[in-house]
């Protein structure tokens, strides 16, 4: 992520719609930053799957390729990305559908500055959820192979040491290191 930023892509066919988001949004403010825009699915399919942005911003029904469409598309090209959708279309399939592709906010038409702006705060702190996530799990992980090394490794070290003793602080190390795993899914 270039310069810690969180990076936005917007996708609509009507560029005041572009222009009005791009600059009406206090962007800045919330530590985010607009990487690009389009002004259709096919477009928008192109340079998400090129730019990989955090969040993207989209209208529904476009020329070329509709919105819904292109996020299916999507969701193979980009694995972290969250997708609110602006639309000025009630009908319910629509909502269903973006539902099923796990889109995180549904907005409607005219939508105003602060539900654009809570939308995309409540998509960073997601963002932010699953990174220190993945961190945590990496530790947990690294934790455990190292006991595991830590195991082999003294197979051939202490010979001399009775296969009892070590048998007892191989499986205290596992069971603390089990507890720590329940305590942290429990936490998490």
């Amino acid at each position: 992520d270039k310069m810690g930023k969180y990076q936005i892509f917007i996708i609509d066919d009507e560029p005041m719609i572009i222009k009005g988001l791009k600059e009406l949004v206090p962007w800045q403010e919330i530590n985010c930053e607009v990487c690009g825009t389009a002004k259709n699915g096919e477009e928008g399919l192109q340079m998400i799957g090129q730019l990989q942005p955090d969040i993207v911003i989209s209208d529904i029904r476009m020329p070329k390729l509709d919105g819904l469409m292109m996020i299916e598309k999507l969701k193979n090209l980009t694995r972290d990305t969250k997708f609110i959708v602006l639309t000025s279309y009630r009908e319910f399939d629509y909502a269903q559908k973006a539902i099923e592709l796990g889109v995180m906010k549904y907005l409607l038409k005219p939508t105003n500055i602060e539900d654009i702006k809570s939308a995309v705060i409540e998509a960073m702190m997601q963002l932010d959820d699953e990174h220190s996530h993945e961190e945590d799990i990496k530790k947990l992980r690294q934790k455990l192979i190292e006991t595991i090394s830590g195991f082999e490794e003294e197979d051939t070290h202490d010979l001399g040491q009775t296969i009892q003793a070590q048998e007892d602080e191989n499986e205290s190390r596992v069971k603390y290191l089990a507890v720590q795993a329940i305590n942290y899914m429990k936490e998490n």
